[in-house]
C-alpha cells in the first residue's frame, strides 16, 4: 500500500465508547463561552504505524511504502 507524505502525522486513536462517554458528559458542562476539548487515547502513533497495527490485529500482512507525492489519477 502506498502512503502519502502525511502518513507520518501523529494521531491518538480513541475507542468509540470513550468518545460517546465524553460527549454525554459534555452536555452538562457549564461554560461562559465556546471551548474546544480535544480527546484522544493514551497511545501516540503515526498513521503508518496505526495502519500496520490495524492490519496485524485483523490478521493481514500489508506492505506499507511511503510515497512523498500523491500520484495523479
Amino acid at each position: 500500500m502506498t502512503l502519502p507524505k502525511w502518513a507520518s502525522t501523529k494521531i491518538q486513536p480513541i475507542m468509540l465508547s470513550d468518545v460517546l462517554k465524553y460527549l454525554t458528559t459534555a452536555i452538562d458542562l457549564q461554560t461562559q463561552k465556546s471551548v474546544v476539548i480535544e480527546v484522544g487515547g493514551p497511545d501516540v502513533y503515526s498513521y503508518k504505524e496505526f495502519l500496520a497495527k490495524t492490519a496485524e490485529s485483523i490478521g493481514k500482512k500489508r506492505g506499507l511504502v511511503n510515497l512523498p507525492i500523491i500520484p495523479a489519477p
